[in-house]
């Protein structure tokens, strides 16, 4: 997962998605930790928020992650989960480097 970029590019899409309802709720809201496991992105969050509110923001958690789950870490293109020394998501150009985006392949490491 490239941490600093894709990561940050999909909490924001749950942010833009969703501040709308939390503003007229007149809420709190705040992720607490966005991290890659797995092979995709798992977000959790904390807050004051009505059980209305609070359900718009566990579904855009939940899509944005289900759409992580099946987009290349690399480049965006779909991509499928891929096994080897790490689980990551990588269209078929990029599967041939499994190790995390962001982190060096050795040859025959």
């Amino acid at each position: 997962m490239l941490v600093d970029g894709h990561l940050l590019d999909v909490r924001d899409d749950v942010l833009v998605h969703h501040q709308g309802a939390v503003a007229a709720d007149d809420g709190r809201f705040r992720f607490t930790q966005i991290k890659a496991k797995y092979g995709s992105v798992r977000m959790y969050w904390t807050g004051r928020l009505s059980p209305e509110a609070s359900a718009l923001v566990e579904d855009a958690i939940d899509l944005a992650e289900a759409r992580n789950a099946c987009t290349c870490d690399v480049c965006g293109d779909t991509g499928v989960l891929r096994s080897g020394r790490w689980l990551t998501t990588r269209c078929d150009l990029h599967a041939q480097r499994l190790t995390p985006a962001g982190h060096i392949h050795i040859e025959g490491a």
